[in-house]
């Protein structure tokens, strides 16, 4: 799970508890710029396409860390029995053209990011 901030022209996504070593990563930070949209996942979250390069993978289980496809890098830091807190935030002129992560308030978090955005 990611704790979402939202300051400064950045949108701040903290890796929490062991999704940190699952992951291998602590924290990803996006211009509010590069986000050209966000949503929910829905109730079925699909796994990552591609080849994964630093994190974890345990098929309908966990998927965190850095995957790459030939579209681009991808985030993900998603339990798959937690799909309804899944948010997808697609990017434009970054590293990760898409994050998919699990917040604690998925309603909450796409609002924040939508603020942030039209500020």
């Amino acid at each position: 799970m990611v704790d979402l901030s939202v300051g400064d022209g950045r949108v701040r996504f903290t890796l929490l508890g062991r999704d940190r070593i699952y992951a291998v990563k602590r924290k990803v930070n996006v211009p509010v710029g590069h986000i050209a949209g966000v949503r929910r996942a829905g109730d079925r979250v699909s796994r990552p396409r591609g080849l994964r390069l630093a994190g974890t993978a345990l098929p309908g289980v966990i998927y965190a860390g850095s995957f790459w496809a030939p579209g681009g890098w991808s985030f993900w830091d998603v339990r798959v029995r937690h799909a309804g807190n899944v948010i997808v935030v697609d990017l434009k002129d970054d590293f990760y053209r898409q994050l998919v992560v699990e917040v604690a308030d998925p309603a909450a978090a796409v609002a924040a990011i939508e603020g942030a955005m039209v500020r």
